[in-house]
């Protein structure tokens, strides 16, 4: 796992822990990584409609729970299945 250490007094990424010897002496932190994270909830309300054996329309619509960022109101779609 690499970590920055402080060598010489510049922060410098580290080898493996493997590699480190015994009297070597950790002198840094951990290096982690932020990631921002964007929480989109949705709701899908749609239904079904089978108009023969072979053919059925789907229409859905997506409805946002929360507000993060630019969005729409809400999304429509519409889908056909034809199957031979």
């Amino acid at each position: 796992m690499p970590a920055v250490r402080n060598i010489d007094g510049v922060p410098t990424l580290a080898q493996p822990l493997d590699e480190l010897r015994d009297e070597d002496a950790f002198k840094g932190r951990p290096l982690f990584i932020d990631v921002e994270r964007y929480d989109i909830f949705d709701l899908a309300v749609g239904a079904r409609f089978s108009l023969s054996d072979h053919v059925m329309l789907a229409a859905n619509f997506l409805v946002p729970l929360n507000q993060d960022g630019l969005r729409a109101d809400f999304v429509p779609t519409v889908a056909a299945e034809v199957s031979f």
